[in-house]
């Protein structure tokens, strides 16, 4: 699980204060970011090796298949380590998807770039990239991530705007997604728990909004492998 993602987990969960098993988790999460964040350049350099590890690997990349996939994996290593190095990469991606002709790589590559422009704050051209995709050539697992993605875009610009005349219009338009996200989750999963308390705390729900934070909070490792979607066409 992302480092930020992971300490706004923690701050919800103690605003919402939480019973002593969930506390006693908490203050052991607490603990391990300390020692993370007393380790940083060490996982820098961890993360700057797969990098290299990868970029010459890339050099080595014969057919746009094989470019393709080590765009994408660089793209993962940068998407939240280097904006500049995710658009490059986002870009390379969107580039060799229309040469391998692909609808669902298209589409895929274009979610990627969506997800790029909005880590920094480009809400008009994300909104375009989103409204460009072939929503019917994703997997549902993409489905998913296009739904959650395209919410974080209404209520990220909600929160930008700072004014109810465009939060009332953008906030509501974001919770439909959310349920469009929801839709191709299966209950109890990482990615359905972590949209269902995302969509309890943008309606002020907070009373339910806890239950979804204390079971993302036992969930095995925190991590989005425990990630399993319903086969939705």
């Amino acid at each position: 699980m992302k480092l930020p993602k992971l300490l706004l987990l923690i701050n919800y969960c103690l605003c919402f204060g939480f019973a002593a098993r969930a506390q006693s988790t908490t203050d052991s999460l607490f603990n391990q970011l300390n020692t993370v964040l007393a380790n940083k350049q060490f996982y820098v350099n961890k993360k700057q090796q797969e990098i290299n590890r990868l970029s010459k690997q890339l050099m080595g990349a014969k057919t746009p298949a094989e470019k393709y996939n080590m765009y994408d994996a660089l793209y993962e290593q940068y998407k939240s380590f280097s904006y500049d190095s995710a658009y490059m990469y986002a870009k390379k991606l969107q580039d060799i998807s229309f040469q391998l002709n692909s609808p669902m790589l298209i589409a895929s590559a274009k979610m990627k770039m969506a997800f790029t422009l909005l880590s920094s704050g480009l809400f008009k051209e994300t909104f375009e990239k989103l409204n460009s995709i072939n929503i019917q050539s994703l997997p549902a697992n993409d489905k998913a991530d296009y739904y959650f993605i395209k919410a974080r875009s209404y209520f990220d610009l909600a929160d930008y705007d700072r004014s109810h005349d465009y939060s009332d219009l953008y906030n509501p338009q974001g919770i439909k997604c959310i349920d469009s996200a929801m839709s191709f989750c299966k209950p109890g999963t990482f990615s359905f728990l972590e949209f269902k308390g995302l969509k309890d705390l943008q309606t002020a729900d907070y009373n339910d909004g806890k239950s979804p934070y204390i079971a993302l909070l036992n969930l095995p490792g925190l991590t989005r492998t425990s990630l399993v979607l319903t086969p939705v066409a």
